[in-house]
C-alpha cells in the first residue's frame, strides 16, 4: 500500500500473531547486557542498526534471534565501525565488541516490543474496517503506526514508547524540536509499562520477554471507535483507567 510513501498495510492473522509470540518466547533474553554501556555513541547512516532491523522484520519478515542479528550486523559493518570509532575501539580494547553488542541488544529488544504492538494493533483493527499502516517515513517523525478510518478518513498516529520519566522527557523533546505531532491526524501516545499492576503493563512470556496485552489494545479500539480523542488533549496515562483525554 502506498508505494510512493513506502507504507505497508499491517493486517496479520491470529495465527501470525501466535507464531510471532512463539518466536518472542524463544528469543535469547540476556540480563548481562545491562552491565555494558560503553558504546552509546550515535550510530548514523549505514551504521544505524534500525535500517537492518527494518529490512529483516518488516520487508523480508525474517525473525532473527539477537545472536544471528548481531553477527549479521557485525559482518556487514565491522570495517566501517573500526574506522569511524577508531578511538572507541582503542579505549575499550577487546571489550569494544561486547559493549556494541549490548547496545544493539537494547535496540533490537525495544524494537521487538514495538513490532509486536503494531502487529497486534493491525490484527485488532483490520477486521473492524480500519487500515493500519506503518513505514520508515512515519517512523522518522516518531509515528509507529497509523490507523485510518475508511469512511471519515480520520487518521490516528500512534506513538509507542516505555512509560518512564526518561522516555517521557525524550517524547517531550521530540514534540518541541521534531515534526512528530505536526503530521496530519490525531496523535495518541500508547506507552507500555515494564512493571506489573497497570492496564498498560506488559505481559511476560516464559522467557521474560514483555509484550502488549490484548486487553490494552482493546482499550485503544474502544477509544478510537468511540471517538474519545477527537478535539481533546491527551492526559498522562492512568494506571487503572488507561488513556485519558480532556
Amino acid at each position: 500500500m502506498g508505494t510512493a510513501s513506502n507504507l505497508i498495510r499491517v493486517e496479520p492473522t491470529a495465527q501470525k500473531i501466535q507464531s510471532l509470540e512463539d518466536f518472542l518466547a524463544t528469543t535469547s533474553v540476556d540480563p548481562t547486557h545491562r552491565q555494558y554501556k560503553g558504546f552509546e555513541d550515535d550510530l548514523r547512516g549505514d551504521l544505524n542498526p534500525t535500517h537492518l532491523i527494518e529490512q529483516f522484520f518488516w520487508v523480508e519478515e525474517r525473525w532473527l534471534d539477537f545472536p544471528e542479528f548481531f553477527e549479521e550486523y557485525w559482518r556487514l559493518n565491522e570495517i566501517k565501525l573500526r574506522e569511524h570509532f577508531h578511538q572507541k575501539f582503542l579505549l575499550l580494547g577487546k571489550e569494544a565488541k561486547r559493549h556494541l553488542e549490548a547496545r544493539l541488544y537494547r535496540t533490537l529488544f525495544g524494537f521487538l516490543t514495538e513490532y509486536h504492538a503494531v502487529m497486534l494493533i493491525g490484527h485488532k483493527f483490520s477486521p473492524l474496517g480500519y487500515a493500519v499502516v506503518r513505514g520508515s517515513d512515519l517512523d522518522r517523525v516518531g509515528v509507529d503506526c497509523q490507523i485510518r478510518e475508511a469512511v471519515s478518513e480520520l487518521l490516528y498516529n500512534i506513538h509507542i514508547f516505555v512509560d518512564s520519566a526518561r522516555a517521557n522527557r525524550y517524547r517531550s523533546g521530540k514534540l518541541a524540536f521534531k515534526s512528530s505531532n505536526k503530521l496530519e491526524g490525531i496523535h495518541i501516545d500508547f506507552p507500555y509499562r515494564i512493571k506489573p499492576g497497570c492496564i498498560h503493563s506488559l505481559r511476560m512470556l516464559p522467557n521474560g520477554f514483555g509484550v502488549y496485552t490484548e486487553e490494552y489494545v482493546d482499550h485503544l479500539v474502544h477509544v478510537i471507535k468511540n471517538r474519545v480523542a477527537i478535539g481533546r488533549k491527551q492526559l498522562p496515562i492512568d494506571c487503572l483507567r488507561g488513556l485519558l483525554f480532556k
